[in-house]
């Protein structure tokens, strides 16, 4: 994965467990602690845990009342990469639209267009002859980083990248931290 999508990055440290999804915070500040400038995340493998609990409360007159409970939990396999810069490396979210030469005219790709992003913006996806990009479609995109108000989304900032080949890439969240995906796209017809 770090050699594939971000081989520009000095790999420092890294992290793999099972657990439940972590605030981005977390794992941007154990990366300051370890000298990292990129913090990479990547979700898979969604297990829902059951897990079955008793409270007992005593009451009055030497009785007691046992209540049970069943709490779903939901863990993912979670793979963090802490990358420091070397030299002139930038990070997967200081690009931009006009860096690109993109294909604006094959119109037959299912997955070319304008796609809603719930939580950011508009994103239009382009490609070029080894990529699908994506890149905030919208003047106003109100959606603000909860972790660096610097890194608020603007027009024409890049939102996902994906390999056409090994359909793996990345999409930066609303923090602008990049989770890796590996895709299987399809085309329904």
């Amino acid at each position: 994965m770090h050699d594939t999508l971000f081989n520009d990055f000095l790999l420092i440290d890294k992290s793999s467990f099972t657990a439940e999804h972590e605030r981005a915070s977390e794992y941007i500040n154990y990366g300051k602690e370890v000298g990292a400038d990129v913090v990479v995340v990547s979700f898979q493998n969604i297990q829902k845990v059951e897990e079955h609990f008793s409270i007992t409360e005593l009451l009055l007159w030497n009785t007691s009342l046992t209540t049970f409970y069943t709490e779903t939990i939901v863990n993912f396999d979670q793979d963090v990469l802490f990358l420091k810069r070397i030299g002139n490396t930038r990070a997967p979210w200081e690009y931009v639209q006009e860096e690109f030469e993109l294909d604006k005219r094959n119109d037959t790709d299912p997955y070319l267009g304008i796609w809603v992003d719930y939580k950011t913006c508009k994103v239009e996806i382009y490609s070029t002859e080894n990529e699908y990009l994506g890149f905030i479609n919208e003047a106003n995109c109100k959606e603000k980083s909860t972790i660096n108000k610097m890194l608020a989304w603007k027009n024409g900032d890049i939102k996902l990248r994906i390999n056409k080949q090994s359909k793996q890439g990345f999409y930066l969240n609303r923090d602008k931290i990049p989770i890796l995906i590996q895709s299987h796209l399809v085309t329904l017809s």
